[in-house]
């Protein structure tokens, strides 16, 4: 028995000490690392900085590592190292969905996934579904009929628009009566982030402006001043 626990204890202290994975990576083995599609610089992970180097017109390229990020840019996003963030990095993108309203909703960060939100008595309650392999999720027919590539991997532009700040909103293009609203809301005990959460209007109104109402004008993304 000694010896179990000598051994439980020793492969606990081994995990402990392991470096942890890179969050972005982690997430599906297709995303393992990012492929050259194109020369330039490339986003390998959250933190490797990659240039890609096309080898004459064969369409084959070298990954050549060219910075590890850290310091006072610790992320890697669009082709170089920045303070910006990354919903896949932070950890934003696996934050729950939550819902407001009783619907089919989009997930904000990957093309296949979408979230069914109903009721039960009077507590709302969700179930995230991933579409097939192939295919991604169309918002303007609540279907999984959008034939895509890869549409697991964390890649812009996302379905819906990052938050940059409180109160930022706007219609989804695909669905004008769909807006999001971005919050303040905890993705550990020590970080918060801008989240959009996601409301439907009622009937055939559309959103334009922080109002539901019956215009068809569409208009930009709207952040709420800071005070």
């Amino acid at each position: 028995m000694n010896i179990l626990i000598i051994c439980s204890l020793m492969l606990w202290g081994y995990c402990a000490a392991e470096e942890p994975l890179d969050y972005r990576l982690a997430l599906a083995a297709e995303c393992t690392p990012r492929e050259c599609t194109s020369a330039g610089p490339l986003c390998e992970s959250c933190t490797s900085l990659v240039a890609c180097v096309e080898d004459g017109d064969t369409g084959n390229y070298t990954r050549n590592p060219v910075e590890t990020c850290k310091g006072d840019t610790p992320l890697c996003i669009d082709g170089q190292c920045t303070t910006g963030d990354d919903p896949f990095c932070t950890g934003l993108s696996e934050v729950s969905f939550v819902c407001n309203q009783i619907g089919v909703f989009p997930d904000p960060f990957y093309h296949n996934k979408f979230v069914f939100c109903y009721k039960d008595g009077s507590t709302f309650k969700s179930i995230l579904n991933v579409c097939d392999d192939g295919f991604g999720f169309n918002i303007a027919t609540d279907l999984c009929s959008e034939p895509v590539t890869n549409a697991e991997c964390p890649y812009e532009p996302y379905p819906v628009p990052l938050c940059d700040g409180p109160g930022q909103t706007g219609a989804l293009p695909e669905k004008p009566s769909m807006y999001y609203l971005c919050k303040e809301r905890a993705i550990s005990s020590s970080k918060n982030a801008y989240y959009p959460y996601l409301y439907i209007c009622p009937g055939t109104e559309e959103y334009v402006d922080y109002n539901c109402g019956s215009s068809t004008a569409s208009t930009p993304s709207t952040t709420l001043p800071i005070t």
